[in-house]
């Protein structure tokens, strides 16, 4: 999926039509990246799980962005530490 695709399923899941936002948008994705490859995930481009995942976690950053302790959703914690146990009992190969 390429970043601008990306990009407007966010939007799409973020219930936003203008485009204002799309450069903290496209930052917030590349951050959600870089948050998911922290915690040892190796992302691979060609597959729609890690996509959904990336757009998971960067829905969760622009709703959580104006909260004072804001809580990682259940769905995401658990697609986060089911995809990293996965990778492990793979040998990061998935």
């Amino acid at each position: 999926m390429t970043e601008q695709e990306k990009l407007e399923l966010l939007k799409l899941d973020l219930q936003i039509s203008t485009d204002k936002v799309n450069d903290r948008l496209s930052q917030m994705l590349k951050a959600a990246e870089g948050y998911i490859t922290t915690e040892g995930i190796h992302l691979n481009p060609y597959k729609p799980e890690d996509d959904e995942l990336v757009l998971m976690y960067a829905a969760y950053l622009w709703r959580s962005r104006k909260k004072e302790n804001p809580v990682m959703p259940r769905p995401l914690r658990w697609a986060l530490n089911n995809r990293l146990m996965r990778e492990k009992a793979r040998g990061h190969n998935d």
